[in-house]
């Protein structure tokens, strides 16, 4: 891809360019509607039947397809629109978490950088990177909680009314310009149904519109070729540049853009503090401080995706939060998210290694 081009595909899918392809989007919606449901479906299928399809019964068939495409679109948009609005309903708001005996950290804080006076007491050895650069964060005393990262763009309806704004957000990963959303952990769950099913409304609508223009005696395939061209578009932009990567990352991998970037600064790992109990003064917590390679929240694919999404009996419902959301900053959990085994293993290990280095002395 060109300079131009990849200038222009930034503009449009992460920069302010993105109320291009929001409008584009209820254009099609508009459009495939009027097209597909009502002159196809509806006018041509439903009242008049087709012998077109060489069926014993063409107008039985034509009736139960044309009733196929109106239920199935119409229970296609309604997970849509309603995934869409669970985003917009879900403003985005600060847990304080306690602390635990093990908590992400960072280099900063383990070579001793951070705020004298903390903002709040939840004993947190982490604090946002953007205090240690020239960007800044006004909000960088305070300690944050595990997966917890610098919201870089909020929205303006978000900045306008300050209690909303939520500078650090738990699984915050980047904020979607072409449906005006943030994708953090309230959020992922219908961020994620919203791209699959516009995948399939697109898919729904191209296929309704290549049967209808092979009918050149019932209708004009004129009228649907504008439809198939946008719905091809979404498709492609839905599958190869946002469905693919953000299913691949959130629900297969369980890990987010700001995670992937902190793994590449840190030499492919993630900064813990461990707990020692009874190896500091009266008997109190001593912490130490490790770098474990890999994602520890990686629980494997079937997991993971329990994690976005919850159970079957809930899982196509974007108002429901799956139990990650539901427990999230409850202190009688041992960590915030849920790890692997072979974290806990590795945590066992660094422990005993720690305790035999402390016994030699």
């Amino acid at each position: 891809m060109s300079r131009p081009l990849e200038q222009i595909h930034h503009w449009l899918c992460w920069g302010p360019g993105g109320w291009v392809i929001f409008l584009g989007i209820i254009c099609y919606l508009f459009v495939s509607s009027w097209a597909v449901c009502y002159k196809f479906a509806y006018g041509n299928l439903l009242h008049m039947g087709s012998g077109d399809f060489f069926l014993d019964e063409p107008s039985v068939f034509a009736k139960a397809g044309a009733l196929t495409i109106l239920v199935g679109l119409g229970l296609v948009r309604t997970e849509l629109i309603v995934s869409w609005l669970a985003m917009q309903m879900r403003r985005p708001k600060h847990r304080l978490c306690g602390w635990k005996t093990v908590m992400q950290s960072d280099d900063y804080t383990r070579s001793g950088f951070y705020p004298d006076v903390p903002a709040d007491r939840s004993f947190r050895l982490r604090f946002c990177k953007y205090v240690h650069t020239s960007r800044g964060c006004f909000d960088g005393d305070r300690p944050l909680a595990d997966r917890v990262y610098h919201v870089t763009h909020i929205g303006k309806k978000c900045e306008r009314d300050q209690k909303m704004r939520g500078v650090h957000l738990p699984l915050y990963d980047h904020y979607c310009h072409w449906i005006g959303a943030v994708v953090w952990l309230d959020t992922i769950k219908p961020y994620l149904l919203f791209l699959v099913f516009m995948a399939l409304d697109a898919l729904i609508v191209i296929a309704s519109s290549i049967a209808a223009m092979a009918l050149p005696a019932r209708t004009s395939g004129l009228i649907y070729a504008p439809v198939v061209v946008l719905a091809s578009l979404i498709v492609a932009l839905l599958a190869f540049d946002n469905a693919w990567k953000r299913w691949k990352s959130l629900a297969f991998e369980n890990i987010t853009i700001q995670e992937c970037k902190e793994v590449h600064a840190s030499s492919g790992g993630f900064w813990f503090a461990i707990a020692m109990e009874g190896t500091g003064q009266d008997g109190e917590y001593s912490w130490f401080f490790r770098r474990y390679g890999g994602n520890p929240w990686d629980l494997g694919i079937r997991s993971n995706i329990h994690q976005a999404f919850g159970g079957l009996l809930d899982c196509l419902l974007p108002w429901t939060q799956p139990p990650r959301v539901r427990r999230y900053a409850d202190r009688s959990q041992v960590s915030d998210f849920e790890m692997s085994e072979h974290f806990w293993k590795w945590v066992e290990e660094q422990r005993r290694e720690r305790r035999a280095v402390l016994d030699r002395r």
